[in-house]
């Protein structure tokens, strides 16, 4: 009997509740098992059948894996060191507007592959890989209904009628030097205001 002290990946995923789907909730678990596991048992032919399975469902796309003792072991020493973080790295305060997995075929900048051949899988994603694929471009801010911890949400731009009512005199000088609605010399409030109305009107 293994006696496991390890953090286990579920009670960092407690949060999930019982509408999930029971596929999801099924790869937690086998998941959480095969961590509590040291490598012998889980070759194991008792175990090898779900190692196989939870392989495939995280890095394959849900198709089949080999499975050869060889590959069995790559799959165990993949998937621990993967998944076996510390508990700070695992910090899940985001949340995501789909669930389940989406494969991501490439993202580019500047011309340089920074990110590709990703599966990312919602129930398993941290707030720290959530953060570093918002930097890529790999994951945009609209998938999050909450973005993770420290992140910002993008700011709505004010309208020139908000602006107008608010009053601001700076920020309508800001807002009217970047629609270039005059040159020189800044007008004067209510000139400025006038400048906006106008602009406002014609868009």
């Amino acid at each position: 009997m293994v006696h496991c002290t390890r953090y286990r990946l579920c009670d960092y995923l407690s949060y999930v509740s019982s509408s999930r789907k029971c596929t999801s909730i099924n790869v937690i678990n086998d998941l959480n098992l095969i961590l509590s596991m040291e490598e012998g048992e889980a070759l194991s032919p008792s175990y090898s059948t779900i190692l196989i399975k939870l392989y495939g469902e995280l890095y394959l796309n849900g198709a089949s894996a080999r499975g050869c003792i060889d590959s069995r072991r790559k799959y165990y020493r993949r998937i621990k060191l993967d998944y076996q973080m510390k508990k700070d790295k695992l910090k899940k305060t985001h949340v995501l507007n789909w669930s389940g997995r989406r494969y991501i075929p490439g993202i580019f900048k500047d011309g340089v592959l920074v990110a590709g051949h990703l599966h990312i899988h919602s129930e398993f994603l941290t707030d720290e890989e959530a953060t570093k694929y918002l930097n890529l471009g790999v994951l945009k801010k609209s998938d999050f209904v909450k973005l993770p911890e420290g992140v910002k949400p993008t700011k709505k731009e004010q309208t020139i009628a908000e602006l107008i009512e608010e009053g601001d005199y700076n920020r309508m000088v800001k807002r009217a030097k970047t629609l270039k609605l005059f040159e020189g010399t800044t007008p004067k409030k209510p000139e400025l205001i006038k400048l906006l109305e106008d602009y406002n009107e014609l868009v």
